[in-house]
């Protein structure tokens, strides 16, 4: 029986929010502690201010030092990111949004580069703040896709329950525009490949949703369907992939667990039924990278920041989860 630990890179996000606290709270938990080699990526004394304040044990932990390798011991690796400004939990702010975009850079560097992590869980970040920093991405997944140069897909993940999306953060209004058969087919054929290798279902079956109200009824509501999505679907087909569709938007969840995943067309088609079916339990994974990426579904969390009451229930899923695609990418 192999004691192999998978070694964890997780990042502290944006260190005014609640990442840090949930990333400390769920290497302490029972689930995970022993279970993996996590490499926290982000500003030590940080950390360590923090889990005095909250009164929360801080793992016992190895710093870090570049070209140092990983300790297969299970104890918590740490890659300090200095703070040279104090950070305010709940406050938007440059210097937040620096450590949050470097501790990213770092994760992928500590995986295509210096091969020292199996994966990558990357606590939430704050958009305004990145930018404020001037680092203009509108979250992980872009950002990661640029990094790789890969086309990805973003997917939600709790249990059985996965929803992807063939667009992720751009307004309502330039969906239809966006989308097209050749994306659609390209988001099936990234969803089909990770459920096969990551998620090791033999024969996935995706459900695919409309994009307007009762699938246009024929051209009555739009005619998106007809030109974009069916095409998209048909194409997909011809790879032999299983997909059943286009559904309905008021009714596809319904059938959630006939399927291994439905393909959602924009932001809050999926996330809306997804977070009240599965808030704080679900996990965000970022499908089509060279590595392996999750992240819990939740936001930093401003309002309740430095408070020590953040939940870390959606961490440790992330976790979890990362560590059950590493030991699927394996066999």
């Amino acid at each position: 029986m192999s004691t192999y630990k998978p070694r964890i890179a997780i990042t502290c996000g944006d260190p005014a929010g609640i990442g840090p606290e949930v990333l400390v709270k769920a290497l302490s938990d029972k689930r995970i502690y022993g279970q993996i080699t996590p490499i926290v990526i982000g500003p030590e004394r940080y950390f360590v201010n923090l889990s005095d304040s909250l009164n929360i044990e801080l793992p016992e932990y190895i710093i870090m030092k570049r070209g140092m390798m990983v300790e297969e011991t299970g104890k918590m690796h740490l890659l300090d990111v200095p703070a040279h400004q104090m950070i305010i939990p709940g406050k938007v702010s440059d210097i937040a949004g620096k450590i949050a975009y470097k501790a990213i850079i770092i994760s992928y560097s500590v995986i295509m580069e210096y091969h020292i992590a199996d994966a990558v869980v990357t606590a939430p970040i704050n958009k305004y703040s990145m930018n404020l920093s001037g680092h203009h991405y509108a979250g992980h997944t872009e950002l990661y896709s640029e990094l790789s140069g890969k086309k990805v897909v973003m997917m939600m993940v709790h249990n059985n329950f996965r929803v992807a999306l063939v667009t992720n953060h751009i307004a309502i209004k330039d969906v239809s525009a966006f989308i097209s058969p050749k994306l659609i087919f390209e988001k099936l054929k990234l969803t089909n490949e990770a459920l096969i290798r990551l998620f090791n279902i033999k024969n996935p079956k995706i459900a695919v949703v409309s994009l307007n109200p009762h699938a246009s009824d024929n051209g009555l509501f739009g005619n998106e369907e007809k030109n974009k999505i069916i095409p998209g679907i048909t194409l997909a087909k011809d790879y032999d992939i299983n997909i059943d569709g286009p559904f309905s938007p008021d009714t596809v969840y319904l059938r959630r667990n006939q399927y291994d995943a439905i393909l959602a067309m924009y932001h809050d088609q999926a996330m809306i039924p997804f977070k009240l079916l599965s808030f704080n339990k679900g996990v965000n994974v970022t499908l089509g990278l060279p590595i392996i990426r999750t992240s819990p579904d939740h936001g930093t969390a401003f309002d309740i920041a430095g408070k020590g009451v953040a939940d870390p229930e959606s961490m440790i899923q992330a976790i979890l989860i990362a560590k059950e695609m590493i030991q699927n990418s394996r066999i």
